[in-house]
């Protein structure tokens, strides 16, 4: 099932949701997720362990998930700390992470800047699968979480 869909430079990209394959008591009282983020011919992140943006998802992004770009394995990890310099999603493996910068976010791969989020718009300066599907699992995803101020979370 689609829950989330957006026309890109690729084209359409979808997100699906599933049911997690781990079945573990905690996965099943967690809600756990497999999400699959299509973008067709394009490429394809799969996520074999989420959860629904909200505290399952901020549970999970703490302690690190894994996934895949087209079979590419990746690692997500967040960093968060008062200093706004300090904060950051990282996606390890394909070399994507997401930074605060004055009035939005940055997404960088490779060491430079490929797109730019200013009042919930994105803008690519690279059309690459792993920059567009990226952001999409960062926005689908709720990662912009971690990237705030620790002492506005707790308001």
């Amino acid at each position: 099932m689609v829950y989330a869909h957006a026309i890109t430079h690729l084209g359409e990209v979808a997100l699906s949701r599933l049911p997690a394959e781990r079945r573990s008591h905690e996965a099943k009282a967690e809600k756990r997720e497999e999400w699959i983020i299509d973008a067709g011919k394009a490429g394809r992140i799969l996520v074999p362990e989420f959860g629904s943006p909200g505290l399952t998802s901020i549970k999970i992004l703490r302690n690190g998930t894994r996934g895949s770009l087209d079979g590419v394995d990746f690692k997500v990890t967040v960093k968060s700390s008062c200093l706004h310099s300090r904060r950051r999603v990282e996606f390890d493996g394909i070399g994507i992470h997401f930074e605060v910068r004055r009035f939005g976010v940055d997404l960088h791969r490779g060491g430079r800047r490929v797109a730019r989020r200013i009042l919930g718009e994105w803008n690519f300066f690279d059309d690459a699968a792993p920059t567009v599907l990226g952001a999409c699992l960062f926005e689908w995803g709720g990662m912009d979480f971690f990237l705030r101020t620790p002492f506005l979370r707790l308001l």
